[in-house]
């Protein structure tokens, strides 16, 4: 059983509760216009296993080697920190999520796992200790447009998760022009029930030299927020914690 993992983050401080490894897994079947690591899409699976177009920059993993990893940087995790999975879409590598995930919660290290939910993993989610579920957007034809895939598997998890009692986060990174209205806020404020916590993060320009190294056309319509605007719609959540 093995991974393929593209980038490992220490110290993380922004994907879940605590001090933090992130592990951003490669691949992805979504093609989000905002993309912010579009060098961690394509993958190419074979039969001898894990390959990719540019394997230099990518790394295949056991379970066992990512809980070495995590077992190193365990001092730092205190009581509310772990291991974070992301992406990519982590879950379109479910089955060694899953050996991985075990294997971690065998050995006490807590897992969080950061997915859009465009591929429904219920074996997963219920074994993560939490999930952070982003969900582009509320209106099924604009989140379409904007992924490139129905938002159908998204609803699923989200249902899931809720129908379990399950921890999770609701998140939506907010780019102005696409998905900054109230309407779209009220509406993912209104399907979150249960959510420990809502996040609004602002989308921001720092991924543009990524285009620029892989050679894609970085998105010229997309724009980062302002603080106002920011300030304005997490206004919107005064009755529930957010961030």
């Amino acid at each position: 059983m093995t991974g393929l993992i593209n980038t490992i983050e220490t110290l993380g401080g922004l994907d879940g509760p605590g001090i933090r490894t992130v592990f951003f897994l490669q691949g992805c079947p979504a093609r989000c216009t905002y993309c912010h690591n579009p060098e961690m899409l394509p993958v190419l699976r074979s039969a001898e296993g894990i390959t990719s177009e540019k394997q230099s920059h990518k790394t295949i993993y056991t379970p066992k080697q990512i809980l070495d990893i995590a077992r190193k940087q365990a001092p730092y995790y205190g009581v509310l920190g772990g291991v974070t999975f992301s992406g990519g879409e982590p879950l379109a590598q479910s089955d060694f999520l899953l050996a991985t995930i075990l294997l971690l919660k065998k050995n006490k290290i807590h897992t969080v796992v950061d997915t859009s939910g465009i591929i429904f993993s219920p074996d997963v989610l219920k074994i993560a200790d939490l999930t952070i579920l982003d969900i582009k957007h509320t209106d099924a034809n604009k989140f379409q447009e904007l992924v490139g895939l129905p938002i159908d598997n998204t609803l699923r998890t989200l249902e899931f998760l809720q129908k379990n009692n399950l921890p999770f986060w609701i998140r939506q990174v907010i780019i102005a022009g696409y998905n900054s209205d109230e309407d779209n806020i009220l509406k993912l404020k209104s399907i979150s029930k249960g959510a420990q916590k809502i996040e609004l993060l602002p989308y921001h320009s720092m991924a543009k030299h990524k285009y620029e190294k892989l050679g894609l056309l970085y998105p010229k319509e997309i724009k980062d927020p302002s603080t106002e605007l920011m300030e304005r719609l997490r206004g919107l959540f005064s009755d529930k914690q957010s961030i």
